[in-house]
C-alpha cells in the first residue's frame, strides 16, 4: 500500500508478486485472510469492504453500508461470517460475504465516542464478538444479531477470548490486564498487574493459550505462564520501545522487534536470548508463518525482510510502494504474505 492505494500480494515460495490491485478510491486500512486462505477482506477509507480472490486479486464482492472508514475486519472460524467495524461507530456482520444479500445485522454507537483503538475479535466458535467502541469500554456482542450481551468498563481494547470462550482478556487504559468471566449473569473480572512501573503497550498470547508476552514503552518485555498466572521472566529487551511481539506456532519461541533496530528471538520457558539480528532500518512489526519456519519483519522504509527462523541474513527483501510497513499477515498455510502501510 502507498500513495497509489494499492494492495500487493507476494508468493513466498517463488518470491514473485502475484498481483497488485486498487480497490476503491480511498487508501486501504485493514485486511484479513479467510480461514482457508482463499479470500481476502480489504477495507479502508472508502467505507466499503472488498472481498477478493486471494490467488488472482479479482474482486468477488463489495459490501456497502458503513459510514466512515472501515477500521477492522474479522472472519468467523468457518469463513461464513465476516464482521467489520468503522470509525463512525458502527459494526456490520455479513453472512456468506460472496452472495448478493449480505448484511445479517448491524449495531451502531455514538460516533463521537468511538475510539482510535477500535478493534474487534471473535470467539473460537464464532458466536460472539468483542468490540472496542470508546477508549475505556468494550462491548460483547452476539454474532448473529450484534445484540449487546455485555458491557465491560475500564477496557481499552479486547485481546482474546480464553477458557473455551467463557472469558475475555482486555487491556485497560492504564496498561494492565483484565480477565472477564462472561458465563456469569453479571460479568466479573480479575485484574493482573503486568508492569509494576509502566504500562503494557503490546500483548501476545500463544496459540495454545499457555504463554502471555507483553511489552511496555521502555523496551521491557515480560513472559507469563498464563495457565499458572506466574511471571516467568522480565527482560530489558530493547533500548526504547518494543514495537511488536509474536510467538512461534508451538509457543516455545518469542520474537520481539524494537525501536533500536534489533530483532530478538527468546526462549519462552527460560528467557534465554536465542538470537539477535540487526536491521538496517527501524522495525515496526513482526509475523511468523504457521509452521514457524518464516519470520517477516516490517520496516519503516517500506520493505519487508523475510528470514528463516535460523538465519539473520534475510532470505528475501520485499520492496513495497508503502513508506512504512504497519501490518503483516501470513495466509493460514504460510505460502503467502500480505503487507500494508501508508
Amino acid at each position: 500500500w502507498g500513495d497509489t492505494c494499492e494492495v500487493q500480494l507476494r508468493d513466498l515460495s517463488t518470491g514473485t508478486w502475484l498481483w497488485r490491485q486498487t480497490f476503491g478510491p480511498g487508501a486501504p486500512e485493514t485486511l484479513s485472510f479467510s480461514p482457508d486462505g482463499a479470500r481476502l477482506a480489504v477495507a479502508g477509507r472508502d467505507s466499503t469492504v472488498h472481498v477478493v480472490n486471494a490467488s488472482t486479486g479479482e474482486q468477488l464482492n463489495a459490501l456497502h453500508g458503513h459510514e466512515g472508514a472501515v477500521a477492522n475486519v474479522a472472519w468467523s472460524p468457518d469463513g461464513h461470517l465476516l464482521a467489520s467495524a468503522s470509525n463512525a461507530g458502527n459494526v456490520r456482520l455479513w453472512r456468506e460475504p460472496l452472495r448478493s444479500s449480505q448484511r445479517l445485522a448491524k449495531s451502531e454507537w455514538d460516533s463521537s465516542r468511538y475510539s482510535d483503538y477500535g478493534a474487534v475479535c471473535a470467539s473460537s466458535d464464532g458466536r460472539r464478538l468483542a468490540v472496542s467502541h470508546d477508549s475505556t469500554h468494550v462491548s460483547v456482542l452476539a454474532a448473529d444479531t450484534l445484540t449487546v450481551v455485555a458491557e465491560l468498563p475500564d477496557a481499552m481494547r479486547p485481546i482474546s477470548f480464553v477458557d473455551e470462550d467463557r472469558a475475555l482478556l482486555t487491556l485497560t487504559p492504564e496498561g494492565q490486564l483484565k480477565k472477564w468471566r462472561l458465563d456469569l449473569a453479571v460479568p466479573a473480572f480479575e485484574e493482573f498487574v503486568l508492569f509494576k512501573e509502566g504500562a503494557a503497550k503490546k500483548l501476545a498470547l500463544s496459540a495454545d493459550g499457555h504463554w502471555l508476552a507483553t511489552a511496555d514503552s521502555s523496551g521491557r518485555i515480560q513472559m507469563w505462564d498464563w495457565l499458572a498466572k506466574k511471571l516467568i521472566f522480565e527482560r530489558q529487551a530493547h533500548k526504547v520501545l518494543a514495537w511488536d511481539l509474536a510467538f512461534s506456532r508451538d509457543g516455545e519461541s518469542l520474537v520481539s522487534v524494537g525501536d533500536d533496530r534489533k530483532i530478538k528471538i527468546w526462549e519462552t520457558r527460560t528467557g534465554n536470548l536465542r538470537a539477535i539480528w540487526p536491521s538496517n532500518s527501524s522495525t515496526s512489526n513482526v509475523a511468523l508463518s504457521s509452521s514457524g519456519d518464516l519470520i517477516a519483519i516490517g520496516l519503516d522504509q517500506g520493505s519487508v525482510e523475510l528470514h528463516t527462523a535460523q538465519s539473520a541474513v534475510p532470505k528475501h527483501i520485499l520492496r513495497t510502494s508503502a513508506t512504512r510497513v504497519t501490518s503483516l499477515a501470513f495466509s493460514p498455510d504460510g505460502s503467502r504474505l500480505v503487507c500494508g502501510g501508508p
